[in-house]
């Protein structure tokens, strides 16, 4: 489930960090990568937390 909330993100973010506009400034450009690469990070966050869960899970059931 984690998984269908983090594809959205790596989407948005990749778009965010690859999009450069010549009519913002040169902050302007710096603050939509650091957004993107921010939505980035929280994808990566949502699927480390599934694997570790399940890692976790599956440990306490052979107990």
């Amino acid at each position: 489930m984690r998984l269908l909330i983090a594809i959205p993100f790596i989407l948005i973010g990749s778009i965010l960090t690859a999009t450069t506009i010549e009519d913002i400034s040169y902050l302007g450009n710096i603050t939509i990568k650091i957004i993107g690469f921010g939505i980035i990070a929280i994808a990566a966050s949502f699927a480390r937390n599934k694997q570790g869960q399940t890692n976790a899970l599956n440990n306490n059931r052979y107990k």
